[in-house]
């Protein structure tokens, strides 16, 4: 499988910070985009000037067996992106990208059977993004676009298709020849697409003011049917998405209203038989007033549904959730703050029947005792599950926490100790989570600091014990500033 763990080490220096190991980098949002890369990652930076490098593995190289779906190439990803401007006023932004599985990686035999067919294809891809910001006001207003094109290769096992069997094949002349492109990119006939157009096309544009305490965002997003970016993840491809969404801060900040309208479609190209429309609008309310308790609202629902005469859709989810706050000063030795939530979660699918309801109480607390060093949380959650699909199913689920922060030796050292135990119940499989941790970080020197924690995580499944596992996990941090 692909690798969990994660190592890193970063040197950090003013203008310059170099980090070798497991890094996500986020260059623009749609060419690198938080996705792990096991190698070495730079930036340069200046006020008019910044330069970023990433180059290193996004995925390993896995043979588990002949025919099996786990088995993988080894994908390098290279990145480089350059800034010209000041942050605070205006930005122009360009990015390259390239991903590329490695053959060699693997067994042929993983890949290619007895007569040369293709178990597994290995993809080619590379990505070129640019984006410009201007902002003004005081950063009160700021517009911006991106846009980006992309081309991704499907299946580069037989390399590239040269001039002349092209020709053979297609009965047009190329003008250019795929050899000479060899480095930048695999061509043969399972480029995607063939011919450059819109769909290979990604672009956003928005705008963000602030004035008279109103945060406002509008943005509009176009994603192509053939655009590709391998080193981003959660992009969907042929769709179009406005998002507008508003932040009043009332009374002083006392009063926080938040509004919320989101709809996307897909089929921007007109190729499906049907078109998928997504709407989402959500509500948001907090109060807290001066020594009283804080209260929330939270409200949001999603609506999907296609006009297609088969596999229709049409889904609706909506989400409810209420709680108080209050911190209570007059208990002796360690003033306390409580928490109180109640969350609902409705779904239905209205093409199946099926339905899910959720319903969960929850109690948080926080001491933070006065002639310790000591703070203590405290968590205790339960759910009501009730599902309607082929047959009515009950489930319940439990959760009761604790968590030990210690503060010593003039704030120096900051152990601490936790553990969660949950439990699930009801109409499906007796299960039984726990988990313990425990941990510290110390300041060293003034710019030294390091940190470390194990865990341990078991679970047991009463009615399956083929799923029981007990797994370790170790980190360790070292921060060195200069």
């Amino acid at each position: 499988k692909q690798p969990v763990n994660r190592y890193n080490f970063s040197l950090k220096i003013p203008h310059f910070t170099f980090s070798v190991g497991d890094v996500s980098p986020r260059f623009d949002s749609f060419s690198i985009n938080n996705t792990n890369i096991r190698g070495f990652y730079s930036t340069y930076s200046t006020k008019y000037f910044r330069l970023k490098t990433v180059y290193g593995r996004s995925k390993r190289a896995i043979e588990k067996g002949i025919g099996e779906s786990e088995n993988s190439f080894r994908r390098n990803s290279f990145g480089i992106r350059t800034e010209i401007g000041n942050e605070k006023n205006f930005q122009f932004g360009f990015s390259i990208n390239k991903n590329k599985d490695d053959l060699s990686s693997i067994n042929r035999s993983f890949y290619k059977d007895e007569n040369n067919g293709d178990r597994m294809a290995a993809k080619d891809n590379i990505v070129l993004e640019s984006d410009f910001s201007f902002k003004a006001f005081q950063n009160r207003l700021m517009l911006g676009t991106e846009i980006s094109t992309s081309l991704l290769n499907n299946n580069i096992n037989d390399g590239i298709i040269t001039k002349e069997e092209f020709e053979d094949d297609y009965g047009s002349n190329l003008p250019f020849d795929p050899k000479k492109f060899e480095s930048i990119l695999i061509i043969n006939e399972n480029i995607q697409p063939f011919k450059l157009g819109r769909g290979n096309l990604a672009f956003r544009i928005f705008m963000r003011t602030m004035f008279k305490q109103n945060f406002f965002n509008i943005s509009y997003s176009e994603i192509g049917t053939s655009y590709n970016a391998l080193a981003t993840s959660s992009l969907k491809q042929d769709e179009r998405k406005i998002s507008i969404n508003d932040n009043m801060y009332l009374w002083k900040n006392r009063i926080i209203l938040g509004l919320g309208i989101n709809y996307s479609y897909d089929n921007i190209s007109s190729q499906k038989e049907s078109t998928t429309g997504t709407a989402n609008y959500n509500i948001n309310f907090v109060i807290r007033p001066d020594y009283l308790p804080v209260w929330n609202f939270n409200f949001s629902k999603t609506a999907s549904s296609n006009d297609a005469s088969k596999n229709p859709i049409d889904q609706t989810t909506g989400t409810f959730s209420t709680g108080i706050s209050y911190k209570v000063m007059n208990i002796p030795f360690s003033p306390t703050t409580f928490t109180l939530r109640y969350n609902l979660f409705d779904y239905s699918d209205n093409t199946s029947s099926n339905k899910l309801k959720r319903n969960t109480l929850s109690l948080n607390s926080k001491s933070e005792f006065q002639s310790l060093p000591l703070v203590i949380s405290g968590n205790y959650s339960f759910s009501k599950n009730d599902y309607k699909m082929v047959k009515d199913q009950m489930s319940d689920f439990t959760s009761f926490g604790l968590k030990a922060d210690f503060v010593l030796f003039e704030k120096k050292m900051k152990p601490f100790i936790s553990l969660k135990l949950s439990t699930f119940d009801g109409d499906i499989d007796q299960q039984f989570v726990q988990h313990y941790a425990i941990g510290t970080g110390y300041n060293i020197l003034t710019n030294t600091y390091i940190s470390c924690d194990f865990s341990l995580k078991t679970y047991s499944n009463n009615d399956n014990n083929i799923e029981n596992f007990r797994r370790t996990a170790g980190k360790v941090r070292i921060v060195q500033k200069f």
